[in-house]
């Protein structure tokens, strides 16, 4: 029965290996990135420096912007500009009644009570943009307009209250795409989705943007809190996009725009990541995103409030795309991921590798091979097909690659580590060697299962940034709560032959009978904010932020060793394991020995949720190479550590209690 588990064990982790491989292979050529920057910031910055808009963007050009990020034109802008004036007919009746005077166009409407106090009253000199706001503030705001094109300057009536009028867009400004063109750079078009409330209105914004030549364009950056055409319109929205080629940009670690999910799925997943940086965050920030997260776009926001924006903003735009250029990544138009995929019988041979891990670890938590673990099998394997016509394809990938996860790490530390402890006590060296050995041995083993990880959610929905990170916690605080009792009872209790629940429970009684004592409080404060601060980090909770000088060790290690070992398994899980594992060999099973043993399983936890950052370029490679570092770093850290213990034999002996 282990050996027909471990066939199939066997062949799902070759299939997931050579999806992994293939997948990364498709995209290991890729080193295209739009460089942005916000159309409205350009203005502000150019104001600020009295400086023409062209002389900005050519400088900016200059220094590697690629594209300019632009929405539809405000009826405010052009208040702003003096390009109209616009007020309410409460506003014109009062200001006539105190001087009796007013402009020519609105005075018979005056004298003839047709002003309307709700009204809003638009007057203009340029005919053009007189027509576009008519046109759009009929589609759009589904209000009456009644446009007076008989003499200048013209006058536009609105039936709607003048906040919403000057918040209304009316197309892009053919000064701005001809300013742009002049510039030579590619335009990220950003429409919203306010007063698009039909069918008509979504389709001739969006075409607005998309009807211009495809060189011309990059991806979709929505602006709003919903994509265009939500909620109604989606499919309309979805046929304009799909004909022109473009792909969605999903901003990470913002929050989605509504509808985002449903329009990906309608595109069929053409979809890009976008980076915005942070004020005051590194520049060594938006290379790691692009590194690191596939992101295809980056959307530089200007320091525009430092006391110098015009030095502060083209210095940012410099080093961001020379870092970009060192690494190897070049400015052009952002395109969608395009990934191989899986075929339906390679996902039925990962799903039964998938199930048979599942039977192999309760094998190894029993130690023994029953009948049971066939139902486990069989259980498995079909919980795994229900998810696909109960949920969805994408939910049940998702699911299927935080399983692989979990077991695959728990499995590792399980059957290599608390299975194997050594007797007769070995020496210094061969204690050392053994540690070596069944260190390797783990690491294999969760990298086997890195693949189907990596492999599973292999697709354009999870590459392309439309799904998000999923049971990252779960990953990392399951697995500990499932070896910390098997780590007690085969370490700390190894003496006791079979545990039974009456054993457990009257074992857990003593414990709780003893009296409390402050080294147990202690102890306990510094477990529970240790692992607060464990699980935070895990998720980029606000609040626990990342120390400066971590990002500085961030970027050494990314220049020294190409891909940068986690913090938390270099410094503190390697090392842990190794000493834990030469205490092992040595014949120690002291409470000392089973801490460092758990906090070592830190580090097969974190390095199968390497794996699953499928939004990662070449994922699998770089999650291998990123967990080897890790290793062999840490291994040298817990070599160092075990020598200055040596020096302290005498008391080291006495702390472990080697038996």
């Amino acid at each position: 029965m282990k050996i027909v588990l471990l066939l199939l064990f066997t062949v799902g982790v070759l299939v997931g290996g050579y999806i992994a491989v293939q997948n990364d292979a498709a995209e290991w050529s890729w080193r295209d990135v739009e460089i942005s920057v916000d159309f409205e910031e350009v203005q502000q910055l150019a104001r600020k420096a009295k400086l023409a808009p062209a002389e900005i963007l050519a400088q900016l050009r200059s220094l590697g912007v690629t594209a300019v990020a632009i929405r539809e034109a405000e009826v405010r802008r052009y208040l702003n500009e003096g390009a109209l004036t616009a007020v309410t007919g409460s506003q014109l009746i009062h200001g006539w009644r105190l001087t009796g005077e007013s402009s020519s166009v609105l005075l018979p409407l005056l004298e003839g009570k047709q002003i309307q106090p709700s009204t809003t009253y638009l007057l203009l000199e340029d005919k053009e943009l007189a027509q576009r706001l008519v046109r759009k503030a009929e589609l759009k705001l589904q209000k009456p307009v009644r446009a007076h094109f008989n003499r200048q300057p013209f006058l536009i009536e609105i039936d709607e209250y003048l906040d919403r009028v000057l918040n209304l867009r009316i197309g892009l400004d053919p000064a701005d795409v001809a300013l742009l063109r002049q510039a030579e750079l590619r335009l990220v078009p950003r429409p919203d989705n306010a007063f698009l409330t039909s069918e008509a209105a979504v389709r001739e914004t969006l075409s607005e943007f998309l009807a211009l030549p495809k060189k011309l364009l990059s991806a979709i950056m929505f602006d709003g809190p919903e994509v265009t055409g939500y909620p109604d319109h989606l499919a309309a929205a979805a046929d304009a996009i799909h004909e022109s080629g473009q792909a969605l940009g999903i901003v990470e670690f913002t929050k989605r725009p509504a509808g985002i999910a449903q329009l990906s799925a309608l595109v069929g997943y053409q979809t890009i990541l976008i980076h915005q940086n942070q004020p005051g965050r590194p520049v060594q920030s938006i290379v790691n995103s692009v590194q690191e997260r596939r992101v295809r776009l980056v959307y530089i926001r200007l320091p525009l409030d430092e006391a110098n924006p015009v030095a502060e903003s083209l210095a940012l735009v410099e080093n961001v795309t020379e870092s970009l250029a060192t690494s190897g990544y070049r400015g052009a138009p952002a395109r969608a991921v395009r990934l191989p995929g899986h075929e339906p019988l390679q996902l039925l041979l990962m799903l039964l590798g998938l199930a048979a891990t599942t039977a192999l670890l309760v094998f190894a938590i029993l130690r023994r091979e029953t009948s049971l673990l066939w139902f486990i099998f069989i259980g498995t394997f079909a919980g795994l097909l229900l998810l696909f016509p109960l949920f969805s394809v994408n939910v049940a990938l998702q699911f299927s690659s935080v399983l692989a996860a979990l077991l695959f790490s728990i499995l590792a530390v399980v059957s290599q580590q608390l299975n194997r402890l050594p007797s007769p006590a070995k020496d210094n060296m061969a204690a050392i060697s053994w540690s070596l050995v069944t260190m390797c041995r783990t690491f294999l083993l969760v990298a086997a299962g890195g693949a189907l990880v990596a492999a599973l959610p292999s697709t354009p929905y999870f590459a392309g940034g439309t799904a998000l990170f999923r049971g990252v916690k779960l990953v990392h605080v399951l697995p500990l709560a499932v070896l910390v009792p098997l780590a007690v009872s085969r370490i700390y209790y190894c003496n006791v032959p079979n545990w039974t629940m009456i054993r457990l429970v009257r074992l857990t009684g003593n414990f709780l009978s003893r009296p409390l004592q402050l080294a147990y409080l202690l102890a306990f404060l510094i477990f529970a904010a240790v692992g607060f601060f464990y699980v935070a980090r895990t998720g980029n909770v606000p609040g626990v932020p990342v120390l400066a000088l971590e990002l500085r060790l961030r970027e050494l290690l990314d220049y020294i060793l190409v891909f940068r070992p986690r913090f938390k398994e270099f410094l503190f899980a390697y090392p842990a394991a190794l000493l834990g594992l030469i205490l092992l060999a040595k014949g120690s099973r002291s409470a000392l020995t089973t801490v460092l043993i758990v906090i070592g399983a830190i580090a097969p936890v974190s390095m199968a949720n390497t794996f699953m950052h499928f939004t990662t370029p070449t994922a699998f490679y770089s999650a291998l190479f990123r967990s080897f570092n890790g290793l062999w770093t840490g291994v040298v850290v817990g070599l160092i550590l075990y020598g200055v213990l040596i020096l302290l034999t005498p008391i080291w002996e006495d702390k472990v209690k080697m038996s």
